[in-house]
């Protein structure tokens, strides 16, 4: 209903605005005959050049008043709509209920495909079960070259087999989603925890070096406690870590945080294991 009474309203200024002028234009014409006719027959036409100057003005006040109109209300609206639309941006709302009309649709449009945006690059780089980075953007991290010190601390899930076979996958699946918690939780937002494999997780921390070996080392104590923690109803896990810190020049940090993880494994699980440079 509103949208027919605009749609009249409008309708009804460009009518009027057509018919005006061409009211005006036809009084001009009928004044400049009457003033040839009177100069023919050597009549006095002062006053109906008075009235003429008269027409001009008004037409020439009218049809500025229109173009104001059109500016506000079209032309200016509707140049910064184009430019925040070749910004990539939200358009503000401004100008004719028609442009208005049309931004809302826009603004619509445009936050659903910039949320399906967000979505689809999320999934991209995230593991759905537990939220963290996947190994995509894990290997991405690890072979950026511009990274120069971090540390990389691989976490394993002792026996996470038998805690499936035991109390079945739904039961596993929140364990997995309770270690991705924990290890969000943990770490820096700057940091990179990622789901790696199966049970197995890993966590690239920035710009860390063996002096930093103290607060890893409580980082993953903490992770171990929150793991064993029986609270939320989930059975009790435990953890065994790898830790190997990267320095400009050195080797596959990861396969060295491997390596120690599995003496980790080896002593028996839930256990740390530093990595030791050879000498």
């Amino acid at each position: 209903m509103m949208k027919n009474r605009r749609e009249i309203r409008y309708g009804g200024i460009f009518l009027f605005s057509i018919l005006a002028t061409i009211f005006f234009c036809l009084a001009l014409l009928l004044v400049n005959r009457y003033i040839f006719i009177s100069v023919e027959k050597g009549y006095e036409f002062a006053n109906l050049l008075q009235i003429q100057i008269v027409i001009v003005v008004i037409l020439m006040i009218f049809l500025i008043a229109m173009g104001l109109f059109n500016y506000f209300l079209i032309a200016r609206p509707l140049f910064q709509m184009t430019r925040e639309l070749h910004n990539h941006q939200k358009l503000t709302l401004r100008g004719s209920e028609e442009l208005c009309d049309l931004g809302r649709t826009y603004n619509r449009m445009y936050t659903q495909i910039t949320e399906e945006r967000n979505s689809l690059s999320f999934e991209a780089n995230h593991d759905t079960l537990t939220g963290l980075y996947n190994r995509k953007v894990f290997e991405e991290v690890r072979d950026d070259t511009n990274m120069s010190n971090y540390t990389m601390i691989v976490l394993d899930i002792d026996m996470f087999k038998d805690f499936n076979d035991r109390y079945g996958h739904d039961v596993g699946d929140k364990i997995l989603q309770k270690m991705g918690k924990v290890l969000q939780s943990n770490f820096r937002s700057n940091d990179y925890p990622c789901r790696i494999g199966g049970d197995e997780f890993a966590v690239i921390v920035v710009k860390t070096d063996e002096s930093f070996k103290d607060l890893i080392l409580s980082k993953i104590d903490s992770i171990k406690q929150s793991m064993a923690d029986t609270s939320d109803g989930l059975p009790e896990v435990t953890v065994s870590t790898g830790v190997a810190f990267f320095t400009a020049g050195d080797g596959d940090v990861y396969k060295q945080a491997d390596e120690a993880l599995y003496q980790s494994k080896a002593k028996g699980n839930n256990e740390v294991t530093f990595y030791k440079k050879p000498d």
